[in-house]
């Protein structure tokens, strides 16, 4: 039988064989009947010697089933003798590509290393080992297997894989190439939004961001981007969503000021300001803008409040301007002079100013 073997005379290696069984059916011959089945390329005949066999102690046989049903196709029974055959190189890749069958990604991830720490991996198995890649997070081992890859049916499109693991690792350029020609989801518009707004594309965060932002990661930069882009009063319903979500955020109530401001709106805007104040007292700017705000208001009070808070160490001439002329418009004539005095030496020229 070993001698029809190396002729390849795989019909007389059978006759051989069942020659040989009928004098001796021991457990042992099956055994060297299944080894020689196996160099004839016959696995079905192997399978029927060696199955029934001992397998756990006899690592040579292990292997011999697991390759055998692994060339089958029957990976759920490979797996089985790959678990107990020793571990050698031809048998790293049928293992990884069994386990990722299995649904243990994890698993497969490692015997893909194993495989590729040996040989290439061969192109039709890049997608298993990409997507297992994706699913340990290793972002840059996905980005450079799946580098020219084509259009794959698998669990998990390509074109994700790579979008996801280039924003993970801060490609934002790719990210957002990759994700513009994907279908636009929850998962995309975060992926592409973000994208586009580390790059500076204020369209691009519209695009993918708008109808889908949910959380403040999204809502912040679809926000600027209105803004970016004049659309203020959508800026202000999205700045009223960031504030549903966390009404403690005084940064979200300042830049709704500035834009109740621009629109004219002073009376909300005024009302934001002090809102973020309460908040944190220490917003400078957003006790410049309520000052000012309060002056052109007439609500002289809470404009000398402001002012007052600010002009230590200040060179601003406008804000001792403002100061003086709302002490002014409260009868406050000395508190007036003095301010006033302090605007002119710091440059301010005005006319009524120097009459008064």
């Amino acid at each position: 039988a070993r001698a029809h073997v190396s002729l390849s005379q795989s019909a007389n290696v059978s006759l051989d064989i069942k020659a040989a069984l009928k004098l001796d059916n021991s457990e042992a011959s099956r055994r060297q009947a299944g080894l020689i089945y196996y160099a004839a390329h016959q696995p079905e005949r192997t399978v029927e010697m060696l199955s029934s066999l001992s397998y756990k102690d006899d690592p040579e046989v292990a292997e011999i089933l697991a390759m055998t049903y692994y060339k089958l196709g029957e990976l759920e029974k490979a797996l089985i003798y790959f678990e107990s055959a020793p571990a050698g190189e031809k048998t790293f890749l049928p293992t990884a590509h069994c386990y990722y069958f299995s649904g243990n990604l994890s698993e497969s991830y490692k015997w893909f290393r194993k495989a590729e720490a040996v040989k290439a991996i061969p192109a039709e198995f890049l997608y298993q080992y990409a997507h297992t890649a994706y699913s340990e997070e290793q972002y840059s081992k996905v980005l450079t297997l799946t580098e020219g890859i084509t259009a794959v049916n698998g669990p998990v499109s390509v074109g994700l894989m790579r979008a996801e693991s280039a924003f993970e690792t801060h490609n934002y350029v790719i990210a957002l190439a990759e994700a513009k020609q994907l279908v636009v989801d929850e998962k995309t518009a975060h992926i592409g939004g973000l994208s586009a707004y580390h790059e500076n594309d204020m369209e691009g965060v519209i695009h993918f961001l708008e109808g889908w932002a949910k959380d403040a990661t999204a809502l912040e930069p679809l926000a600027e981007a209105y803004i970016h882009v004049g659309r203020n009063t959508d800026a202000i319903k999205t700045y009223e969503s960031l504030i549903s979500l966390d009404p403690s955020v005084p940064g979200y109530y300042v830049s709704r000021g500035k834009l109740y401001i621009e629109s004219g709106e002073l009376p909300s805007a005024r009302n934001d300001l002090s809102k973020a104040l309460e908040l944190d007292p220490s917003i400078e700017g957003a006790r410049l803008l309520r000052g000012k705000i309060a002056y052109q208001l007439e609500e002289y009070a809470i404009a000398i409040e402001d002012f007052e808070f600010l002009k230590e160490g200040s060179r601003s001439g406008e804000l001792f301007y403002l100061l003086g002329m709302s002490y002014w418009q409260t009868d406050q004539a000395e508190a007036s002079y003095t301010s006033l005095e302090k605007a002119h030496e710091l440059g301010r020229k005005d006319i009524d100013m120097l009459g008064i």
